[in-house]
């Protein structure tokens, strides 16, 4: 009987210890504390990012500017290529042929004491030859023709026709070409120039712009031959008188042809029209009104 009674105590002391056992992992898995799981996963919501404070750096600025001082930072003053030791000194190059000619260009006699040099002012690109060819359209006697540079003069030469013709190998030179009747002479001629250049002008002073009741001395007529297309321009102004004047520009053995007639009444003219190589393009600077006698002209033009 006594070891029936210490058998039932013992099977109520394990009872109770199971029970509590049960009670305790049934409040583990309803949620309550428990330190089962010592490396919990944190949601996305759970990352916080600290932002630096005002004096830390952050990574990215540290990155991009190298302190000073750093060997890989350049000086601010250093240029960009190294100077070379010596300047080398500008070859001249053969240059490209450029040519002009003015017709029917009359001239003031050496003996007229109120008479000009027609001058014609060119520059040269390139190393070549200048040529000036002159023609005379009238037997009146002869030409004296001067022919210089900014640093050289080449002399005179008085002519009944002929040519000057003189070596360049300067990089670039001014050239200046004056032209007047030898004594009492007033002859018209043709001058044509051929000169090394890739863009070329030419400007004529003293030229005379007199009017339809002068046509000997009424403008200018010059033949240019582009090398490429592009524009002949014509700058031309004619001593401070607003006068009515035409300007043409006619293809030699082509079709094409700019006219501008009834143009003005102005003091000058700037004007560019389209030319195409390879035909020589003649150009006529006229003024259409009667005139008032003597009337200089000054005249620049460009080609291709």
């Amino acid at each position: 009987m006594t070891g029936q009674r210490a058998l039932a105590a013992v099977l109520f002391v394990v009872a109770v210890g199971v029970g509590v056992l049960a009670a305790s992992i049934g409040l583990g898995a309803i949620g309550g504390p428990s330190s089962a799981s010592p490396n919990p996963l944190p949601s996305s919501s759970g990352i916080v990012i600290a932002s630096p404070s005002a004096g830390q750096a952050s990574p990215s600025a540290s990155a991009s500017a190298p302190p000073s001082g750093s060997p890989s930072a350049p000086p601010s003053k250093a240029p960009a290529t190294p100077p070379p030791t010596a300047t080398p000194k500008p070859t001249t190059a053969p240059g490209r042929p450029a040519s002009i000619t003015f017709a029917a260009l009359k001239l003031d006699a050496t003996s007229d004491p109120a008479g000009k040099d027609r001058v014609l002012t060119f520059r040269t690109q390139g190393s070549g030859s200048v040529h000036a060819t002159i023609k005379l359209d009238s037997p009146q006697g002869q030409v004296v023709a001067c022919l210089r540079t900014t640093k050289k003069d080449f002399g005179c030469r008085t002519t009944a026709g002929g040519e000057l013709t003189e070596p360049t190998t300067a990089k670039q030179a001014e050239f200046t070409l004056t032209l007047r009747g030898d004594g009492i002479a007033a002859p018209v001629v043709d001058v044509a120039l051929e000169f090394p250049s890739a863009a070329p002008w030419v400007t004529i002073e003293h030229a005379r712009f007199d009017g339809t009741a002068f046509p000997d001395t009424n403008g200018i007529q010059a033949t240019v031959v582009p090398s490429r297309d592009g524009d002949v321009h014509l700058v031309a102004a004619w001593g401070g008188h607003p006068l009515e004047y035409e300007v043409d520009l006619i293809e030699v053995g082509g079709p094409g042809i700019h006219s501008l007639p009834n143009q003005g009444p102005a003091p000058g003219t700037d004007v560019k029209l389209g030319v195409l190589a390879p035909n020589p393009w003649r150009l006529v600077l006229q003024n259409i009104e009667t005139g008032f006698g003597v009337t200089d002209l000054t005249a620049t033009i460009a080609w291709p």
